[in-house]
């Protein structure tokens, strides 16, 4: 089997080998330009599926920050019935800190909604915004913890 394998192999080699040489120098840089040019078509088709890829990535960011946003909002609103029952300052102090947070959720959901950066500030801006968006999450919890103690 490897024998076979291997006369097939070395029968295609030389095949290739004495056609390649009999080629006119006509012939030989037709084919160059059509390799050059079926490679210039094979990067275009990468580059436009890249394109696709990242369309792809931002749109699917920007749906998961709008559902984190959303639950925070929810969040929000539970917080806000819970805190009625505390005494005056503590409501005060929750009341306040509440409202900046519910103004830190519209002022990340403006940033998503805003979001067209390009491909090199796109990274860079999911980092930012990822880590806000959970430090809001984070301050949201405590708060919630705290309330409910």
């Amino acid at each position: 089997m490897k024998k076979s394998l291997l006369i097939c192999a070395l029968l295609t080699i030389t095949t290739t080998a004495i056609f390649s040489g009999c080629m006119s120098v006509s012939s030989k840089e037709n084919v160059s330009r059509l390799n050059a040019i079926e490679t210039e078509n094979n990067m275009l088709v990468l580059l436009k599926a890249n394109a696709d890829i990242q369309i792809a990535d931002r749109n699917v960011f920007q749906n998961m920050a709008d559902l984190k946003i959303k639950r925070n909002d929810m969040d929000l609103v539970v917080l806000k019935e819970k805190i009625k029952g505390s005494r005056g300052d503590e409501q005060t102090a929750y009341a306040k800190r509440i409202e900046l947070l519910e103004q830190k959720n519209r002022e990340l959901k403006i940033r998503n909604e805003a979001s067209t950066q390009s491909l090199n500030d796109w990274d860079l801006f999911k980092r930012e915004y990822n880590a806000d968006l959970d430090e809001l999450t984070g301050t949201l919890k405590d708060l919630a913890q705290r309330v409910n103690k």
